[in-house]
């Protein structure tokens, strides 16, 4: 059993970051909303408008968790 003190999510598009979600409690579910900055999106306006033709927009997400990882008797420390 997993139980996190920390957990961190990055949001990316095509390898250019677009926002950090984070919490500190232990929660099985992060709701939140993105807010694009439309500068950023400028850059990849083609890109975007190929990956809504296509029907989705992969976004890639990296997931951070900071706690201790409990197997029968034993507590391991997990960072990162």
């Amino acid at each position: 059993m997993l139980d996190y003190s920390r957990l961190d999510v990055d949001v990316a598009y095509r390898g250019k970051a677009l926002s950090r979600i984070s919490t500190r409690a232990a929660v099985s579910y992060i709701d939140a909303d993105l807010d694009l900055n439309g500068i950023r999106v400028i850059e990849d306006a083609i890109y975007l408008l190929e990956d809504l033709a296509c029907g989705s927009i992969p976004f890639d997400t990296v997931v951070q968790v900071e706690g201790n990882l409990h197997f029968f008797f034993f507590t391991v420390p997990v960072k990162n």
